[in-house]
């Protein structure tokens, strides 16, 4: 055991999940694809909850508030990811 410990111990690298831009894309992106869909179930959701059958028609004035909530949760998702990428790397490098 003491020779799979050490032998851990030498390949361990020290490696943040973020380390490179391309990672950090690749995150925003996946998260975009999975909260959007997810707001806009929810949406959808409370929508039919607030007394709206699957049969009717869309009523023209709920029917634009479904598509907000994803896009806020989206829009809000993406500037907080622009904000970090800029503090991640286009601060001043670190010595």
């Amino acid at each position: 055991m003491a020779t799979l410990g050490s032998s851990l111990q030498k390949t361990w690298v020290d490696w943040k999940v973020e380390a490179t831009p391309a990672i950090c894309l690749a995150i925003t992106l996946l998260g975009a694809l999975i909260l959007t869909p997810l707001a806009l179930a929810f949406s959808i959701l409370a929508y039919y909850g607030l007394g709206q059958v699957p049969e009717a028609p869309l009523r023209p004035s709920l029917a634009s508030l479904i598509f907000l909530p994803p896009f806020a949760v989206l829009a809000a998702w993406l500037v907080y990811r622009y904000r970090w990428y800029r503090i991640m790397f286009w601060g001043p490098k670190q010595a």
